[in-house]
């Protein structure tokens, strides 16, 4: 299935930024830090730190819009990203100087970007861009490299076109999930959750809905890496608009002795739009963030997070807004200024 590997071109040529290597880790630290500091349940911390600190481009701005970040804890300075016009990129020293990693391989929208954490040489890549937008663009499946982007093979999975999420297990490198959205303009076959135990030598579909609904996101619980959480998205792109939502959209779990993935839960997403779950790490295994986006009406985010101080406590949150909602036997919809919640 795949191609063979070809050395890379000796000279590349950094693009330099303008962040020194602590402040662009902190960067990608402060979107969790300012979650945990909304919440009451979040453990507290001295503010000073991050007060002399703002957001600033560190590049790599001619690559285009970017939806794929990732690195890993053993590496703290090293991180990839992925661009819609520009291929990956790499990092060595905190977001100081970036290389082209993928030049004369591969290219164009990438949607995902998987580091094996027990191996960060090796790194999974899925592309074509997941925000199926009005001027989406494809990609052409998955791809691998076992020396840190000097070499890439092709895994196949072409027909997938748009990849929302590449996980791979933290202890074995060779098992890799990927969440495969579909063609943006229509219905396909090649789309859900596929599975590879083999390094991407061979493909199993593990979860799929029908040909019209696609994976918008999926979770590895890093505390139990064979459990996993899978949102589906039923949406097809129109040249005029975004049809968001039906019945194929869902939460799904799965845990390594189950062959079939089961829904999470009754009524999330049945006729919404995208869907997200989150297992944060360092946090209890079931304190997760529930997020719902439709495309017929503002946007808004329903997130579901639970009071460590009070287990039986969930808060709720949409367009800022803070209400508990009491624990309940089962999923269901609450109402947010007198509309359901999308």
């Amino acid at each position: 299935m795949g191609l063979a590997a070809h050395p890379r071109p000796g000279d590349r040529t950094p693009v330099s930024a303008r962040l020194s290597p602590l402040a662009a880790v902190t960067l990608l630290l402060l979107p969790a830090r300012s979650a945990q500091a909304q919440s009451k349940a979040a453990a507290p911390y001295d503010t000073s730190v991050f007060a002399a600190l703002s957001w600033r481009e560190i590049g790599i701005f001619r690559g285009g819009r970017s939806v794929a970040v990732a690195g890993s804890a053993s590496r703290p300075q090293e991180y990839w990203f992925g661009t819609t016009g520009g291929g990956v990129f790499k990092s060595i020293d905190g977001g100081n100087t970036w290389l082209p990693m993928t030049d004369k391989y591969f290219g164009g929208t990438i949607g995902a970007i998987g580091v094996s954490e027990s191996n960060p040489d090796i790194v999974y890549v899925g592309t074509g861009e997941f925000p199926i937008r009005g001027n989406v663009s494809h990609g052409d499946g998955v791809w691998k490299t076992t020396d840190g982007g000097k070499t890439w093979t092709f895994l196949g999975l072409a027909e997938t076109q748009q990849i929302a999420r590449v996980r791979v297990h933290p202890t074995n490198p060779d098992i890799v999930y990927v969440a495969a959205q579909g063609h943006a303009f229509g219905p396909n076959l090649e789309r859900g959750v596929y599975k590879t135990t083999d390094g991407g030598k061979t493909w199993n579909k593990v979860l799929f809905r029908n040909d019209s609904t696609g994976a918008a996101d999926l979770i590895l619980d890093p505390s139990s890496p064979d459990v996993l959480y899978a949102g589906l998205w039923q949406a097809v792109r129109r040249p005029w608009t975004l049809v968001s939502g039906g019945p194929g959209s869902g939460m799904f779990k799965s845990t390594e002795d189950r062959r079939v993935a089961r829904e999470a839960g009754p009524g999330v997403g049945a006729h919404r739009g995208r869907l997200g779950r989150r297992v944060p790490l360092g946090r209890r295994r079931h304190d997760v963030e529930v997020r719902e986006r439709g495309s017929q009406a503002p946007r808004a985010s329903l997130v579901l997070h639970e009071d460590l101080r009070r287990p039986q406590r969930l808060e709720w949150r949409v367009g800022g807004e803070h209400q508990p909602l009491q624990v309940v036997g089962r999923w269901r919809h609450v109402q947010a200024r007198g509309r359901p919640a999308r």
